[in-house]
């Protein structure tokens, strides 16, 4: 009896022992950026009894029985734990860098991480710009503070950085763009931003205030766009998107890439189209860009890019106040009939050569040639032109430490120059007619730079920039019904502009700055050669002085961050337009302008909790005050001194919440109001102050063992139905002043990559 009892006690553990032991079964999980919908390479997957590392692919292979509690960590990304419930599961991570400080941006030429950099710089990354329909960069852009992008009709784009667009009734002038470190803006000083689309950038940086220290003319500030950088770019891959939305809107769009060890190739291709909200605001837009990689060696990197932009869209035209009450969608009397309208094809290849010549030497070489075939039969005339430019930029970067101190020096120099064969004609129901003049326009701008950037002991840098400026072109009128002929030649004196720049580390999560810069921006060709075919010889170039002061911090344990500054810009010989009782638009120098601001972005997360139904939460806030004022202008008999600036809104405030839901559903909701914008220079006539609600949900997962990502999107514009203007005519003759954006709209989609 006592041995029954013994063996009865022991046979529990005799069965466990007697049992094989049980495996754990491996199990295959995938880690996706739950913003780019991108694979996480590295990606540390950690449990109880082991940890993992993801692949190319974002593929992690543990060996664990499930449920099992994971921690995932990732230098770029915020740390969190999640629950595997099985095999297959796709786990998203979020980025960190969007909010931290540690964030690296090129600035004035040298790339420092944000809270090092003594400049007021904003940016924004691929999520940023797929919070919205991905039509263009307008909603994007207008979420920074400081900055405000206009789109009069679809395609038509104006970009304002401080109030810069007072002098750009239609293109982007005053701001130099770069696009993959080749310069974009055209040597006349024009930038066609409309001919690229949203899918040719993945990345931009605004440098706000003059920036001719280094970037060249241009009072406004600096735009540098970049495409995904072609070494993070691990494997072969193809991506579809198609969507479709209101007012007959259509987009498809291709992307591919090829990589082998020592190249990569990308190909994309875009076709755009709509009806327009308004009579005559049609669009038809067609990109493809080929780019192709060499990589001889680990510090060297080859990029040709070329892309080919075939667009065609409508110019509805201002409208008084009485045709907007009457019927926003009509377009302006004549508009129609005479097919106001820009059809314009562009070619455009660039050769970019980075090479690290030593470990303290690097220089970057960029060439490129552009060839448009520009028409734009408008209500008054119709012009066509052929146009080719050719330019170049290099910049060299050479390091040196000493003890504490290190010191980087940056030189180099830009050169643009661009030929014109430039023809005005009269416009017959939407064709040319008679030939009217006919000019060759030749126009070249260099300048040669320098920088240095010094870090010294006690978490100071100091920084010290200088550029040296040429312009010249050429107006050879050799065919004339308006006038004579002539031959007229401007070259602009030589412009010495400067930069200073102090910053102080208040601690590794905060910093202090301060900078003064000179900049100046001349009058652009088409400012002097005016549409009537006049000739304006007083036109003289801008200059003005900036004095700021900037503060940057990461707070509240690295969750949230704040973006802070304050400036007084004193601008001499501030272009202003005119518009004459034919609607053709004209240059004046308006004496000074006082302009003082201060801007602030505050972003950060709300929540973090990926068992929630609410995984996590962001929020954006931006808010812009100007108190920008003539301060010496006379217009004849009228004297305008200490007027507000025409075009500019005293304050703007852009918010966007950033919502991810349990089961791979998310929201992107954003508000921007803009205050009253004066559209004269006497100030008698204001457009209404407004707000804008967007908002836009989706789900994204991967499928087929992570071969395949699948989005779904939809989302709403003008949710409000607000009746506002994304952009307006100023001093337009007979007050056709308004072009007015689309009541409520809505789009949908989906993404598929492979």
């Amino acid at each position: 009896m006592k041995h029954l009892y013994l063996a009865f006690l022991l046979l529990p553990g005799a069965m466990l022992v007697a049992q094989p032991a049980q495996q754990a079964v491996e199990q295959s999980v995938f880690v996706i950026d739950a913003e780019t919908n991108r694979p996480i390479e590295g990606a540390v997957v950690s449990f109880q009894s082991g940890q993992a590392i993801a692949g190319e692919n974002g593929m992690v292979t543990l060996s664990a029985e499930l449920p099992v509690e994971v921690l995932l960590s990732h230098v770029s990304y915020i740390s969190t734990k999640v629950i595997i419930s099985k095999s297959g599961q796709t786990l998203y991570m979020q980025p960190l860098e969007k909010m931290l400080q540690a964030v690296e941006v090129t600035g004035f030429d040298f790339e420092r991480e944000l809270i090092d950099q003594a400049a007021p710089i904003a940016y924004l990354q691929p999520a940023d710009l797929a919070k919205f329909s991905e039509t263009s960069l307008v909603p994007s852009l207008n979420t920074l503070p400081g900055v405000r992008m206009e789109e009069r009709a679809p395609s038509s784009y104006r970009v304002s950085i401080r109030g810069s667009s007072i002098r750009s009734p239609f293109g982007v002038r005053n701001v130099k763009v770069y696009w993959n470190d080749l310069p974009f803006t055209e040597a006349n000083g024009t930038t066609p931003l409309n001919i690229l689309d949203l899918s040719n950038t993945e990345r931009i940086e605004v440098l706000k205030g003059p920036s001719g220290s280094v970037y060249g003319a241009g009072t406004g500030g600096t735009l540098l766009l970049s495409s995904a950088n072609p070494r993070d770019i691990k494997g072969n891959g193809l991506a579809w998107q198609s969507m479709a939305g209101s007012y007959g809107l259509w987009k498809h769009q291709f992307s591919g890439t090829v990589r082998r060890d020592k190249s990569l190739i990308e190909v994309k291709g875009v076709a755009l189209k709509s009806d327009g909200y308004r009579e005559q605001s049609f669009t038809d837009r067609k990109v493809a860009q080929v780019s192709a990689h060499l990589f001889p060696s680990a510090n060297h990197t080859v990029s040709v890019h070329s892309f080919f932009s075939d667009l065609n869209y409508g110019i509805p035209g201002g409208l008084t106040l009485d045709q907007l009450n009457e019927d926003r969608r009509q377009a302006r009397p004549g508009s129609v009939d005479r097919n106001s309208s820009i059809d314009q094809k562009s070619v455009y290849v660039g050769v970019v050569n980075d090479i690290v010549i030593s470990d303290n030497f690097e220089n970057k070489t960029s060439l490129l040639y552009s060839y448009v075939d520009f028409q734009n039969p408008f209500n008054l005339d119709y012009k066509r032109e052929f146009n080719s430019g050719l330019g170049g930029r290099t910049k060299f970067v050479w390091h040196k430490s000493a003890g504490e101190a290190q010191a980087h020096l940056s030189f180099g120099g830009e050169w643009q120059q661009g030929w014109s064969n430039a023809y005005n004609f009269g416009n017959v129901m939407g064709k040319a007619d008679t030939l009217r003049f006919h000019d060759d326009l030749l126009i070249k701008q260099y300048f040669a730079f320098a920088q240095l950037d010094v870090d010294l002991p006690g978490e100071w840098v100091v920084t010290g920039g200088l550029s040296r400026n040429y312009q010249v072109f050429d107006i050879d009128r050799d065919q004339s019904k308006v006038g004579p002929v002539f031959t007229y030649n401007n070259s602009f004196d030589p412009i010495w502009v400067p930069r200073l720049a102090a910053l102080k580390k208040l601690s590794d999560r905060q910093s202090i700055y301060a900078s003064l810069s000179n900049g100046f921006s001349p009058p652009t060709i088409d400012e002097v050669r005016t549409n009537e075919g006049s000739i304006n010889k007083n036109l003289t170039a801008e200059k003005g002085i900036n004095y700021e002061l900037g503060y940057r911090a990461s707070i509240i344990g690295d969750r949230w961050f704040v973006d802070a500054t304050a400036f007084y810009f004193k601008l001499k010989g501030t272009i202003v337009t005119r518009t004459n009782q034919d609607g053709v638009v004209l240059f004046d120098n308006a004496g000074n302008t006082n302009q003082k601001g201060i801007e602030l972005k505050v972003n950060g997360i709300l929540s973090e909790n990926p068992a929630a139904f609410v995984a996590s939460s962001k929020l954006q806030v931006a808010y812009t005050g100007y108190h920008f004022r003539f301060e010496d202008y006379q217009k004849g008999d009228d004297d305008f001194s200490g007027n507000k600036l025409t075009g500019v809104a005293p304050n703007t405030i852009a918010t966007v919440l950033d919502i991810a839901f349990k089961g791979n559903f998310y929201s992107n909701l954003s508000w921007f109001w803009s205050d009253k914008i004066p559209l004269r220079d006497d100030n008698t006539v204001y457009a209404d102050a407004y707000s804008n609600v967007t908002c836009r949900l989706g789900w994204k997962n991967q499928l087929a063992s992570g071969k395949w990502g699948l989005e779904l999107f939809a989302g709403v514009d003008n949710l409000l139905d607000q009746k506002f203007s994304w952009g307006n005519d100023l001093n337009a003759f007979g007050g056709r002043n308004y072009q007015p954006a689309p009541a409520r709209n809505y789009y949908g989609g989906l993404k598929i990559r492979l």
